[in-house]
């Protein structure tokens, strides 16, 4: 799962750098104080946590 959470927290990373270079006067970030609210990362590693695939979509089915 090593390289799973690796290309997520890069992917995470892009997404916040694309919007502060694109949006800058948005805030963005984890927590209703955000105008743009994010997933907390920290979820995925928590105990407490549990995840399941409900669906699986074709990326070029995806519109955007």
């Amino acid at each position: 799962m090593v390289p799973v959470r690796t290309a997520i927290d890069a992917e995470f990373d892009r997404y916040v750098e694309r919007h502060k270079a694109e949006l800058a006067s948005e805030s963005i970030g984890v927590g209703e104080g955000f105008d743009f609210q994010l997933f907390d990362r920290a979820q995925l590693t928590s105990s407490d946590t549990r995840l399941a695939l409900s669906g699986i979509v074709p990326r070029d089915l995806v519109l955007d």
